[in-house]
């Protein structure tokens, strides 16, 4: 799969950048949830379902957040969260996995994530938990720029 991207503007309807959100998630069903919980009004998000692909655009494009699923197929989702912010220091990491009983503080605690979301996540709560971390990582004034 190569990277899609839920918006081609950098810019919402009334001319405010977007907050730019990048998912990693090797489960298509989550992208969708995704596009549901972050509307292209106000966040440009790219989707990709590979760790090293992540690392590729992380490299390239400048991100304010990224969601990342643990268990990706080549790299764990730590490892690949920790390269991220090595690329890119400003950018706020989420893990995400559907197994809760992971040790969540260490594995933030490697990955240099800020938050650590439990899948899988219904549209109303996961809208909510999204709004949720958005609130808490992103500064104010890329709240603002999202409508948050």
């Amino acid at each position: 799969m190569t990277a899609q991207t839920n918006t081609n503007a950098r810019r919402g309807s009334q001319g405010i950048p977007l907050s730019r959100v990048l998912v990693v998630d090797d489960e298509d069903f989550m992208f969708v949830s995704f596009r549901r919980a972050l509307p292209s009004s106000r966040y440009a998000t790219t989707f990709v379902n590979d760790g090293h692909k992540a690392l590729e655009l992380a490299a390239t494009h400048e991100f304010d957040l990224a969601f990342v699923d643990y268990f990706l197929a080549e790299m764990n989702g730590a490892e690949v969260a920790h390269k991220m912010r090595d690329l890119q220091p400003k950018m706020k990491t989420v893990l995400m996995s559907c197994y809760s009983e992971l040790d969540q503080s260490t594995k933030l605690e490697l990955s240099g994530a800020s938050a650590f979301l439990v899948k899988p996540m219904h549209t109303a709560e996961f809208s909510s938990d999204i709004t949720r971390v958005v609130e808490g990582l992103l500064p104010a004034q890329d709240r603002q720029r999202a409508g948050v």
